[in-house]
């Protein structure tokens, strides 16, 4: 399903915002600021005091929830929530599911495997959240048993599958283990289609073959603060996509930042974001988020706004604000990749492999990938030895590409080596390509019917179809969309375009330039 346009500009979360006037500040202070944002999340507790997983706002902290979210939107800022699928005992959600037997066996937490468990979950959700508001669900701890978790000292992977499957088998048919998270999302999904057009966003820890039609995003789960966690990343979010699964992201900066007790607290950053080397880190991951298919950032043991890294001026702050901008830029690329990944069973970013299949070299590299059919990103990994990182990059072979930031032409099929300051990361532009972008702004709102420039790059016939819609709402599936189909040959330099479907959605005016 297409997700609305605004979940992918940016989203900022932390753990945690705690009250109404907490969120409302920081929508105003990024708007003071001249920062571009999306949508804000409020992690858990939203419940008043011990009740876990109650789907009801603290009257104390939140005493006008809708007033609340209007004051967002007036911004232009969308609300995601957290909710869990467990509930304290003491709570009125619990005492529900309880009375009318839709619990798995010795658990608080409901049975989403029955239709009438997963109605009474959209029941409570629409009644204690839905209804003031709320724009997207943080669908969290959906596996649902994580016995790793209570573990003195890390278990191997077959061992942590092992307990998972044990404790899972003590409430649910085995051969149901992994799907819980599946069933999940298909409650939220269909209680919220009941109500209205507004589209369904789901950001969840697990899922399986077929939450994507779910509206599901997931996520890398709390992982911690190191240059080795985010070169895993990289491999593991390619892997994930190769699946099928067409929306995936992690929390830019990684969960935990710090040292903690626990085996899974094992961030190298006791200062946080004080400590100049942790920003550099956070910055990489930054700027690599904006090339994934959801921009999120997440963490605890410190804050997460971006004015946290530095003040106006400063490298690392300006960096972040830097591809914020060039990530709003790319949204009617993006948005057309998401009209691709509904209309054409597309994904969005893929290993190399999948473009350059015969190109051995490629095939071997999961350090750097493709995002759609024009760019290649490859993410800085590693930490900067003075003022500038070197970065090892292998140009894959039968185009030419280009330096999306300088322009400069390379041939493909060789390995070149970039320096590259903090203000960006290596991304390059595969020849023939047409790369919509537009006038960045606050918000994916106020660049409704800007015009848009086709940025194409020479040494190849390309062709691109640009998707556009309503931005949010089910039309779409009855044709509310327009697709302009642009082609450009080489040899003449010509450029053609022809918009077809639902006109009304071609607002602005279409403009391009050549770039060899």
């Amino acid at each position: 399903v297409m997700l609305p346009k605004w979940a992918f500009g940016y989203i900022q979360s932390q753990e945690r915002y705690e009250s109404a006037g907490e969120l409302v500040d920081t929508a105003e202070q990024f708007r003071r600021r001249g920062i571009a944002l999306d949508a804000l999340v409020l992690d858990w507790m939203s419940w008043k005091g011990s009740l876990w997983g109650q789907k009801t706002f603290d009257e104390e902290r939140f005493p006008d929830p809708a007033g609340m979210t209007r004051r967002l939107h007036e911004q232009g800022v969308h609300s995601m929530i957290s909710v869990w699928p467990n509930m304290s005992p003491e709570g009125e959600n619990y005492r529900e599911f309880q009375e009318r037997g839709l619990l798995l066996p010795g658990t608080e937490t409901y049975d989403a495997f029955r239709e009438e468990g997963r109605r009474l979950y959209w029941k409570q959700a629409e009644e204690g959240l839905f209804q003031y508001g709320v724009d997207a669900w943080w669908c969290d701890s959906c596996e649902p048993v994580t016995p790793e978790w209570s573990r003195k000292l890390k278990p191997q992977q077959g061992e942590m599958y092992h307990s998972f499957l044990e404790a899972a088998g003590q409430i649910m048919p085995l051969q149901k283990a992994n799907v819980y998270g599946l069933y999940h999302a298909q409650a939220i999904y269909e209680g919220q289609r009941d109500c209205g057009e507004k589209r369904v966003v789901n950001l969840t820890r697990s899922g399986w073959a077929g939450s994507q039609k779910y509206g599901a995003i997931l996520w890398s789960g709390d992982i911690c603060a190191k240059w080795d966690t985010l070169r895993r990343q990289v491999a593991s979010g390619l892997h994930f996509c190769a699946s099928g699964m067409p929306y995936w992201t992690l929390d830019i900066g990684a969960f935990f930042v710090k040292k903690g007790t626990p085996w899974f607290w094992d961030g190298e950053y006791e200062e946080g974001n004080l400590d100049p080397s942790y920003r550099e880190l956070y910055v990489r991951w930054f700027q690599y988020g904006a090339f994934l298919p959801i921009f999120r950032s997440h963490g605890t043991d410190c804050r997460r706004e971006p004015w946290q890294f530095g003040a106006p001026g400063e490298p690392f702050y300006e960096a972040i604000l830097s591809a914020i901008r060039e990530r709003y830029r790319l949204l009617p690329y993006i948005y057309s990749l998401a009209g691709a990944v509904w209309k054409e069973n597309a994904v969005m970013m893929r290993p190399l492999v999948f473009d350059f299949e015969e190109d051995e070299r490629a095939a071997g590299r999961m350090d750097e990938y493709m995002f759609g059919p024009a760019l290649l990103v490859c993410p800085v990994l590693e930490p900067m030895n003075g003022p500038m990182s070197v970065r090892r990059i292998y140009l894959p072979a039968g185009t030419v590409w280009y330096d999306l930031w300088t322009q400069q032409r390379y041939e493909g099929g060789q390995e070149i080596e970039a320096h590259i300051g903090i203000d960006h990361i290596p991304v390059y532009v595969r020849a023939g390509s047409i790369l919509p972008v537009m006038e960045p702004a606050e918000c994916t709102a106020k660049m409704e019917g800007r015009d848009i420039l086709l940025q194409i790059y020479g040494g190849a016939d390309g062709s691109f179809t640009l998707y556009e819609d309503a931005g949010d709402g089910y039309g779409y599936e009855k044709g509310e969309f327009c697709l302009t189909r642009i082609s450009y040959q080489d040899k003449s330099g010509s450029v053609v375009w022809e918009s077809e479907g639902d006109l009304r959605f071609r607002k602005g005016e279409i403009r391009s330039c050549l770039i060899r």
